[in-house]
């Protein structure tokens, strides 16, 4: 096998066992260097028991794949979720007219509701694009630096709402 290769092969191996790790697995702590010493030997071993496989202190196919499959497992548990966004790139218009329907309104509405906390006005969740929901837009995007007197949806406000309301739910309970 290429050196490069085989020390490519060991730090992912240590990568894992680090992920592992820091997930709560009783390890050693590693930092990956690419070197199979002493205390990887020793991280796969104890990797290997937590699994009920042959304890040898080395990578074989068996203890290859469940490194695999439990580091996967453990992104999934712990990674965060898909963001998402209601603009496509080719959206230019913002959404203003009163009495108009969209999922986005829903959103927005959602979030400024939550943000009721911080003295935002309330609105209705509706759907529903209101004088209510252009109200609150217009006070939201005002107090937040941005130039929208008819409470409009744009990006800008989409931006600095949606990035409002993820510091609000970031919040521990009681601040």
């Amino acid at each position: 096998m290429d050196i490069r290769r085989s020390e490519l092969v060991i730090y992912e191996i240590q990568s894992y066992l680090r992920e592992l790790y820091k997930a709560g697995y009783e390890l050693p702590l590693i930092t990956p260097d690419g070197i199979y010493g002493s205390l990887t030997a020793e991280a796969v071993k104890a990797f290997q028991k937590s699994q009920g496989i042959a304890e040898s202190g080395a990578v074989d196919y068996i203890t290859w794949n469940r490194l695999v499959l439990e580091s996967r497992r453990l992104r999934e548990i712990y990674s965060l979720p898909e963001k998402i966004s209601p603009f496509d790139m080719l959206m230019y218009n913002a959404i203003t007219e009163e009495g108009d329907e969209y999922d986005i309104v829903y959103i927005v509405q959602v979030m400024l509701r939550a943000l009721h906390v911080y003295n935002y006005k309330n609105v209705k969740v509706n759907g529903r694009m209101d004088s209510a929901t252009k109200e609150a837009l217009a006070d939201f995007s005002k107090r937040n630096g941005i130039e929208n007197p008819s409470g409009q949806i744009t990006k800008e406000v989409w931006n600095a709402l949606a990035l409002a309301y993820s510091q609000y739910i970031l919040k521990s309970p009681g601040e």
